[in-house]
Order: C-alpha cells, then structure tokens, then sequence
C-alpha cells in the first residue's frame, strides 16, 4: 500500500515525491521582488485513495549573491473550483538557507488530478 506523499515547494524548486512517485512542478524558479507570484500546473495522481499522509517539506536556497537580508512571507495555496485555498505559509529568515514541513493531509480531497 502507498502510503505517503511528500510535496516539496521551494523558491527555486519543487518537488513531489512519494516512496513510489517523482513529480518535478517546478525547478530552478527564481522568486524575487519582481517576481513575487509563481503559478505552476501540477500532476497528482487522479487516484491517491491508498496514501495516507501528504508532507509538504519546504526548502529554500539562496541564489547567487545570498539571500535577501529581510524576512519575508509566503502563502501558498491551490485553486479549487475558482476559490484559493491556503494550504500553507511561512516567514523566511534573514538572510539564510531555510526549509519546513507542514502536513497537508487534510486537503487530500483536493490535491488529486491537475492542479494550480
């Protein structure tokens, strides 16, 4: 039995993985100032009825020339039927490397099939 989902979102990467799936939804993404809403479509499984977790890990590395030296937030959603749904967020710290692990499980009902 399949049994977790691990979804990993990073400013210059992300990544969805599971022991037995591989999902690149978006690599070497340079999110900035002037880039500061990043939409991608992602591939889920249509069926992830025999998964019983989805970890989100989070890993933000610096780009060339460091990372910026204020903390900043971030949300991230997915689209259901028109409507945003927040499934996550964080605070970067100042001027560093950063990751984190949220348990999404509880919008499992919506991340299946092709989402944003």
């Amino acid at each position: 039995m399949k049994n977790l989902i691990i979804i990993i979102f990073s400013i210059f990467t992300v990544h969805i993985f599971s022991q037995d799936l591989t999902i690149t939804a978006m690599d070497e993404v340079h999110q900035d100032s002037g880039n500061r809403t990043i939409e991608t479509l992602v591939q889920f499984p249509e069926d992830i009825s025999n998964y019983n977790q989805i970890i989100m890990r989070i890993h933000l590395n610096c780009p060339n020339g460091g990372c910026d030296p204020w903390d900043r937030k971030a949300y991230i959603s997915i689209e259901n039927f028109d409507n945003w749904i927040e499934i996550g967020r964080y605070v970067t710290p100042y001027g560093v490397s950063c990751g984190w692990e949220i348990d999404v499980t509880d919008f499992k009902s919506i991340l299946h099939g092709n989402v944003h």
